[in-house]
C-alpha cells in the first residue's frame, strides 16, 4: 500500500543539539541515542519524547513533528475529492505509515552549564568534492591537503572520514566536482542524510581560484549542524601549480551543460491533444470539428503518459538562476480522433514512440523551474484510419515546450507541461490520408516524476574529460 506523504516522505534526520554542547540524550524509552551534536533518524509520529542526561539530572524535552501538508494533507484532500474510497484510504495509510508529518525542527535544549559536565566529541570530517572540471586537480587539491596541512596541523585528533561508502553517497547524489558543492548550496536534507550516515560532525569545502600558472585553495571547516564556519589551524590557505591547458578543455565546458541520457520517469496523465491538420478535400468540403479522445491500445484513463526525462535538482541552483541545457527524452504520444465528413464517420488512429535532443532554458525560483525548449529527434509512428490508411514508419519529429517543475521531496516532483510535435514535413515521411495531412499536435501533461541523480554523476565518471 501506498499514499501521497508515505510516496514522498524522505529520511526523518533530526539534528540534536544543545547549549552546552555534550550532554547525552535519551528517548522516551531510556535508550541512549548520542552525545549532542548529533543526526537523529527517527520515524515521524505526532508526539515524541527525549531526555537530556547526565549522572544526577534529567531534563525531559517534549516534540512535536510538523504536519507535512504539501506532501500529504493537501494530495490526500484532492484525491479523497475525486474518488472519497481512495483518499480515505491514503489518509489512513499516511497515518499509519508517519506520512502525515515532517520532523525536521531541530532537537535543541538551552541548559544549565552549572548541571552537565560536557562530553568532547572527535571531529569526524567529510570532505565535498572541490568545484572543478579538472578531476585531476580536484584529487590532487584533497591528497596535497590532507598530507601536508591537516597532518601537519591537526592536534585535536579530528579524522576525515573518506572511503568507498562516502564516495558513493556522494556520488548516488550527484556531488562530484561539477557540481557546486558549497553546504549553503545543497539542501539541507541532504547534509543530514550524509552526517547521519557517517556520524559527522563537519564538512569541509575547498574554496578555488585559479589564475594563469597557479591555484590558491582556500579550504573551508563547516559546522555540519549549523552548517557556520569553523576556524581552525589546519584550515591555511595553500597554493598549487595549475595543470597546462589540455585539448579536452572546450569538453569540459560543454559537458557540463549536457545530459546524455535521461535522469528522471514520469508518469501522469495526457489531456486530450489538439490537430493542427491541413484539408485536402476539394475547396467546398470541410472537416467537422474533431473529436479527439484516448487511443484504444493506451493507458489505463488515469495514467496515460510513461516518459524518460531529465531535470534538473534546484538543490544546485540559487533563486532566480539561469542555466542552458542540451537534455534527452524518450517517450510516446497517441489519440484517436473522430470526424464526420463526406456524410461519413471517419476515424483515425495515432501512435508514436520518440526519441529527441532538446535545447532549453531554464530559471530557478524559490518554488520551482521554469522552462522552455526546443528539440528534433526520431520517432516510430503508426497511423491508420476506418477506411484504408494504414502505415508504420520511422520518421523525424520537433518539439517546443514549456513546463513547470516543483520537488515535493527529495527525489519526487511534480511536472506540468505544454508540448508541441510537428509532424514529419518531408514527402515519404507525411502522415497524410486522403482527407487531411497532420501538420503537428498539442498536449498538455501532468505527471509524478522520479529523480536519478546517479546516472548524470556516472555519465561523468566514464567521460575522459
Amino acid at each position: 500500500m501506498t499514499s501521497c506523504g508515505t510516496l514522498s516522505r524522505s529520511k526523518n534526520i533530526l539534528i540534536a543539539d544543545s547549549t552546552p554542547r555534550g550532554v547525552k540524550v535519551f528517548n522516551e524509552n531510556k535508550k541512549y541515542l548520542g552525545t549532542t551534536p548529533f543526526f537523529l533518524k527517527v520515524k515521524p509520529t505526532w508526539k515524541r519524547e527525549f531526555s537530556f542526561n547526565n549522572e544526577k539530572i534529567e531534563i525531559p524535552f517534549k516534540y512535536k513533528c510538523q504536519t507535512d501538508w504539501g506532501g500529504a494533507v493537501v494530495p490526500d484532500t484532492v484525491v479523497t475529492l475525486l474518488n472519497p474510497v481512495i483518499g480515505s484510504l491514503f489518509i489512513i495509510t499516511d497515518y499509519l505509515s508517519g506520512g502525515l508529518w515532517r520532523c525536521r525542527t531541530p532537537l535543541h535544549a538551552k541548559l544549565d552549564p552549572n548541571d552537565f559536565k560536557p562530553i568532547k566529541r572527535k571531529k569526524r570530517i567529510l570532505i565535498l568534492p572541490v568545484v572543478s572540471r579538472d578531476r585531476e586537480i580536484s584529487r590532487k587539491i584533497i591528497k596535497f591537503f590532507k598530507k601536508k596541512i591537516f597532518a601537519k596541523y591537526n592536534d585535536e585528533e579530528a579524522i576525515i572520514i573518506d572511503n568507498s561508502d562516502t564516495k558513493k553517497a556522494l556520488f548516488e547524489r550527484g556531488l562530484d566536482n561539477y557540481a557546486d558543492t558549497h553546504p549553503n548550496n545543497i539542501r539541507r536534507e541532504f547534509l543530514n542524510q550524509l552526517g547521519e550516515s557517517f556520524d559527522l560532525t563537519h564538512f569541509y569545502y575547498f574554496n578555488i581560484k585559479e589564475e594563469e600558472n597557479k591555484i590558491i585553495v582556500q579550504p573551508e571547516l563547516f559546522d555540519a549542524f549549523t552548517v557556520h564556519p569553523v576556524k581552525t589551524k589546519y584550515s591555511k590557505p595553500f597554493k598549487l601549480k595549475q595543470n597546462s591547458q589540455s585539448g579536452f578543455n572546450f569538453l569540459r565546458n560543454v559537458v557540463s551543460m549536457i545530459d546524455l541520457l535521461p535522469n528522471s520517469i514520469i508518469v501522469g496523465h495526457s489531456y486530450s491533444p489538439t490537430e493542427s491538420r491541413e484539408v485536402l478535400l476539394d475547396s467546398t468540403e470541410t472537416l467537422a470539428e474533431a473529436r479527439t479522445n484516448d487511443h484504444p491500445d493506451a493507458f489505463p484513463r488515469l495514467i496515460t503518459i510513461l516518459l524518460l526525462d531529465t531535470t534538473h535538482h534546484p538543490r544546485f541552483y540559487r533563486p532566480w538562476d539561469y542555466s542552458f541545457f542540451l537534455s534527452p527524452r524518450f517517450g510516446a504520444s497517441s489519440w484517436k480522433s473522430a470526424y464526420v465528413v463526406s456524410n461519413i464517420n471517419y476515424e483515425f488512429l495515432y501512435a508514436s514512440y520518440f526519441a529527441l535532443y532538446d535545447a532549453s532554458v531554464s530559471i530557478f525560483t524559490p518554488f520551482g523551474e521554469f522552462n522552455g525548449a526546443f528539440g528534433l529527434g526520431m520517432m516510430h509512428y503508426s497511423a491508420s484510419d476506418n477506411l484504408s490508411y494504414d502505415v508504420s514508419r520511422i520518421a523525424s519529429i520537433s518539439h517546443i515546450g514549456v513546463s513547470f517543475t516543483t520537488f515535493i521531496g527529495s527525489r519526487t516532483y511534480i511536472k506540468v507541461s505544454g508540448d508541441t510535435y510537428g509532424a514529419p514535413v518531408k514527402e515519404k515521411e507525411q502522415i497524410k490520408t486522403d482527407y487531411y495531412r497532420l501538420k503537428s499536435w498539442k498536449e498538455i501533461r501532468v505527471g509524478i516524476g522520479y529523480y536519478f541523480p546517479e546516472i548524470k554523476a556516472l555519465t561523468r565518471k566514464i567521460l575522459p574529460f
